[in-house]
């Protein structure tokens, strides 16, 4: 399908070595950990619904929790001098739109801390993987989603996501695995269903559907991984954005420095009118079995 790129730009994430007792040196088979989150605006239909995922090694995420958690303990402890409201977490929306728990502060604080948080991606090579979706037009284009389009969306864009992973980081790493865990929602159950219909039906034609062991739901209350997604899905969400400002907008600054370090790569894409033309097309030439299978993971009823 013909989507909007984004960026892309795939390098080798950091790999473990390990070494033997007799100090013989072997290559370790690790399994690499994604965590999703998703973002879209507030409107009955969303105008964009975008769903990413950070991608690293199972061995790695142990460091980049310790890191993000130090930038919110060290600003904790300043706003605690300063007698002034704690953070609990980051939560991108709040903190770009200086609300909740981010209330009160400058642009300038904000600037600060969000490029502390920056850093570190700097320090922990990761993968991004990304999609967003224009619902309206979705709707417009394949009638058969208007019931539940978001639904649709968080099955469509998890499958693609998937793919994305098996073609490119797997595609990398021909002898790892995959977990995926991603922020608990109201549509748990579609998320679960739709990666149990990749994994079973091998739909698209894409590599490596074998290599996905599990799709988790977590609390971001006792996920501090789901943060770092949070801040992701919410930029490449605000890209996709740009195409519905008639006065045209350019790219955040805070994309620009996400996707500038070196330590990250990754793909973002996103639905053009014509790409929808194409995904409408492929469901149509699925079976039926594997079409209502589709839906149902929607929660749409056909």
């Amino acid at each position: 399908m013909e989507l909007q790129e984004k960026s892309i730009r795939y390098v080798p994430v950091a790999k473990a070595w390990l070494k033997h007792a007799r100090g013989r040196e072997f290559q370790a088979v690790l399994v690499f950990r994604g965590f999703i989150d998703e973002s879209h605006d507030p409107n009955p239909i969303p105008k964009v619904f975008d769903l990413s995922c950070l991608v690293a090694y199972d061995n790695l995420w142990p460091w980049f929790e310790m890191a993000w958690v130090k930038v919110l303990e060290d600003k904790n402890e300043e706003l605690t001098k300063q007698g002034r409201s704690t953070i609990s977490r980051y939560h991108a929306a709040d903190c770009s739109s200086l609300r909740g728990e981010f209330k009160g502060w400058s642009v300038e604080e904000q600037i600060e801390f969000s490029l502390k948080l920056f850093d570190v991606f700097r320090r922990h090579p990761v993968h991004i993987h990304s999609f967003d979706m224009p619902l309206q037009l979705l709707v417009q284009e394949i009638p058969e989603v208007a019931p539940n389009p978001v639904g649709f969306a968080y099955v469509i864009l998890l499958i693609m996501l998937m793919g994305q992973i098996g073609d490119g980081t797997l595609g990398l790493y021909p002898e790892e695995n995959i977990t995926l865990h991603h922020d608990h929602c109201d549509y748990d159950g579609a998320l679960a269903d739709g990666f149990g219909l990749a994994v079973d039906e091998r739909i698209f034609d894409v590599k490596n559907w074998d290599r996905f062991i599990s799709i988790t739901p977590e609390y971001w209350q006792h996920s501090v991984l789901l943060q770092a997604a949070d801040m992701i899905a919410y930029e490449n969400f605000k890209e996709g954005m740009r195409h519905h400002y008639p006065e045209g907008r350019g790219r955040r600054k805070s994309l620009t420095a996400i996707i500038d370090l070196e330590a990250v790569s990754g793909k973002a894409s996103g639905f053009t009118l014509e790409a929808i033309g194409e995904l409408k097309s492929l469901i149509s030439g699925m079976s039926p079995q594997t079409k209502k299978r589709f839906f149902d993971a929607a929660r749409i009823i056909l």
